[in-house]
This record gives structure tokens, sequence and C-alpha cells, in this order.
């Protein structure tokens, strides 16, 4: 009898395999039915937030503060039935004022992502340096 740590390596019957391909990757002859293809499914998301406020912002050459504003409002006029205050709470853009609460959001996304915190400054974000104890 084999052990039971043997049947996680097993393939499930009753699925078929998952092929994941974009355009450039397809090898020819595959059935379309049995792949999913990467470049369709991008095609389909939303963009992000922080590519549209880029894109207005070298657009238009506005500030990145009122390309923000822009995307509230559009939001705001999206969620017919909703107030102002509702859409803010919901997504969670209110104005912390916590000071224990912000510093702890700060130190919980810094230490989830060190690497871009002691990056070298420019593409990879901010350049963290230590101060000896004692400077100001």
């Amino acid at each position: 009898m084999p052990s039971p740590l043997c049947a996680r390596f097993m393939p499930e019957p009753n699925l078929p395999p998952l092929l994941l391909y974009d355009s450039g990757s397809l090898p020819t002859g595959t059935d379309p039915q049995q792949v999913i293809n990467i470049d369709q499914l991008r095609e389909q998301l939303p963009e992000l937030p922080r590519v549209t406020r880029e894109k207005l912002v070298q657009q238009y050459g506005m500030l990145p503060e009122h390309s923000f504003a822009l995307l509230v409002f559009q939001e705001l006029w999206r969620s017919k039935g909703k107030t102002p205050a509702q859409i803010v709470a919901e997504k969670k853009l209110e104005l912390m004022q916590d000071a224990e609460v912000l510093e702890q959001l700060c130190r919980s996304t810094l230490e989830a992502h060190p690497q871009v915190v002691l990056s070298p400054s420019g593409k990879g974000g901010l350049h963290a340096q230590r101060q000896p104890s004692g400077a100001s």
C-alpha cells in the first residue's frame, strides 16, 4: 500500500492539465479549448489606478494630487446612489488621524516590502539610510 504522502504527487485524473501561454509562446497544434491565453486575460483586466494617474499626469501635465482627485470624481460618477462619504469609507480613502494606526501601517508596509525600501533610489523606490545613534 502506498503511503498517503505519495498521493499528493499523483495527478488528479478528473482534471485536465492547465496550460497557460501567451500569444508568443503557444505551441503549434495545441487545442485552444485546453489553453488559457494570458494575453486575453490581460486585455480584460481594468487599468490599475496608478497607471491611470501616471497617464493623466503625463498627458495633461497635471499634478499627481489632481490626478487622484479626478479618479475619485470618476468613482463618484460611477457609484450612483452612494454618498461621497460612503465611497471614501468603502475604498478606505479617508484621512488617517490616529498616529499609532498610521505608524503601524507604515511599519507593516516596510516589513512586507524590504526589497523596495532598501533598493537604491531610482527605479526601486526609496533608499533607506541609517543614521548613527545620537544623530538627528
